[in-house]
């Protein structure tokens, strides 16, 4: 009878924990997920490795549940891929980069120099950052970071169009190991302040 008593006391845990757990996550313009606009070059075992991009969104966005409030500060580089499964997905926190940046001009200039640390989980651990290095196995981010060397302003408007530049390592878990994957990515950036 305690053996019952526990196993449900741990279900209705489970339960109220997946009940409160904050959700969140984004979609764009079928459209833009297919359209490249930027280049994800990699160097790995020996080889290289070149992703189309879809547009690098940088996302800042507080979600409430149940009178708490989560704020997701991240930048996605993922691979441009038609809506299907991407060949990469990086999630780079922003958290580290001060909250004048993050709530005051959406300005991705301020993150030139930055060393941005690559997260294993985005979207509160809705979605694992991954690339795919062979085949169609994704490989897990065990960590790593990305770097901004260049963002210029390319478009103005509410909604401002940048073109970014900057440097990536990152260990990913493969099937021989943890293995180190280097490269350079360029590209159209937006800020997505709204998350939608």
């Amino acid at each position: 009878m305690k053996l019952v008593g526990a196993a449900l006391s741990i279900g209705v845990a489970f339960g109220l924990n997946q009940l409160t757990r904050p959700e969140f996550d984004t979609h764009y313009d079928p459209a833009e997920y297919s359209q490249p606009s930027g280049t994800l070059t990699l160097t790995h075992a020996g080889g290289t490795l070149e992703i189309p991009l879809m547009t690098t969104h940088i996302v800042t966005v507080d979600v409430e549940r149940f009178g708490r409030r989560y704020k997701i500060r991240e930048l996605t580089l993922r691979a441009a891929d038609g809506g299907t499964t991407p060949q990469a997905e990086l999630f780079a926190s922003l958290q580290a980069t001060g909250a004048d940046l993050l709530d005051g001009a959406h300005d991705p200039g301020a993150l030139v120099q930055s060393e941005l640390p690559l997260v294993r989980l985005g979207r509160l651990g809705a979605r694992h950052s991954f690339i795919v290095l062979n085949g169609t196995q994704a490989s897990e981010i065990v960590t790593g970071t990305l770097f901004l060397t260049d963002v210029i302003q390319v478009a103005g408007g509410p909604r401002p169009d940048y073109h970014a530049e900057g440097r990536i390592e990152v260990q990913v878990q493969t099937a021989r190991g943890v293995d180190m994957v280097t490269g350079k990515w360029s590209g159209r950036v937006v800020w997505d302040a709204t998350g939608t």
